[in-house]
């Protein structure tokens, strides 16, 4: 059996749920990773026979593919900010609105000192470890309630030679509690980011099915009654414990804009700016004093 056969049928198996464009962007990917073949590399050596191992390996990985399973955990990584991280069910799949938030971050404070930063529901890591290789001087905390992200979060750090203070923290509850000095943390911070989860549990039946069958539910949904629960945490947070100077960075529904804004400027922080992504929609706020 010939790669260019093997990419054939890939291709033609995966337009039973994508269509043709897509399921050739998938294909290129996969051979990409397990067979370290580029487009043009594919074209070089499409008449190759390919080992039985390498078939087994490319036919387990499309059975993934048709139960609708997103290519980034059937290869178990992805790219974020020009690094190679490792995913899985665990995490989120990092998204490019979320490297734009990034972005944001490292210009707003690359010519600054050294900078203290929490990052708040880490899930695997990609905002915290990003940040902590751009800002060199920086001191990065993450926490999630997840022990099980946590874990590729940690994994990633080390893989790609992060220092980076990890800790399980139930953030919400806590806050809910009243009582953030009972556990964490045990400073104040010149940047405070987080990508909540803030799309309403009402909202799963307008989703990919790919999404809401496969990536975890905690960090995406909240409660149709309070969708705005995090941020009303994350406002509160920081009114204690971001240093005067300092911003907070978070990623809001293109929907709730004017309510996420409000629920800051209620907290009293008067500088707001929202910014659009790629897409021309108002994705990010940054708050400070």
């Amino acid at each position: 059996m010939t790669i260019r056969h093997v990419f054939d049928h890939y291709v033609k198996s995966l337009t039973r749920l994508y269509d043709k464009s897509e399921a050739e962007n998938i294909t290129h990917w996969i051979f990409e990773e397990r067979l370290s073949l580029s487009k043009a590399g594919l074209l070089l050596r499409e008449n190759d026979i390919i080992s039985e191992v390498k078939a087994n390996d490319l036919a387990w990985k499309l059975v993934r593919l048709l139960k609708g399973e997103p290519v980034q955990y059937v290869l178990g990584g992805t790219s974020f900010y020009g690094m190679q991280l490792h995913i899985n069910k665990n995490v989120l799949i990092p998204r490019p609105e979320t490297e734009e938030l990034v972005d944001w971050i490292i210009k707003d404070n690359q010519t600054k000192g050294p900078v203290n930063i929490l990052d708040i529901g880490t899930g695997s890591g990609c905002m915290a470890i990003a940040l902590q290789k751009q800002l060199n001087q920086s001191t990065v905390s993450a926490i999630d309630i997840s022990g099980e992200a946590l874990a590729v979060a940690s994994d990633n750090a080390q893989q790609l030679e992060a220092e980076i203070l990890f800790k399980q923290v139930d953030f919400l509850s806590l806050m809910q509690d009243n009582e953030p000095e009972a556990a964490w943390p045990a400073n104040r911070y010149h940047i405070i980011c987080s990508n909540p989860p803030y799309i309403p549990e009402s909202e799963q039946q307008q989703m990919p099915d790919n999404v809401v069958r496969f990536e975890p539910h905690i960090a995406l949904f909240v409660p149709d009654h309070d969708p705005l629960v995090f941020y009303k945490a994350i406002a509160a947070f920081g009114a204690k414990w971001l240093m005067p100077e300092g911003f907070i960075y978070v990623e809001m529904h293109e929907n709730m804009t004017d309510q996420v804004s409000a629920v800051f400027y209620q907290h009293g922080y008067q500088q707001l700016q929202v910014k659009t992504d790629m897409q021309g929609k108002r994705r990010m706020l940054k708050a400070g004093w």
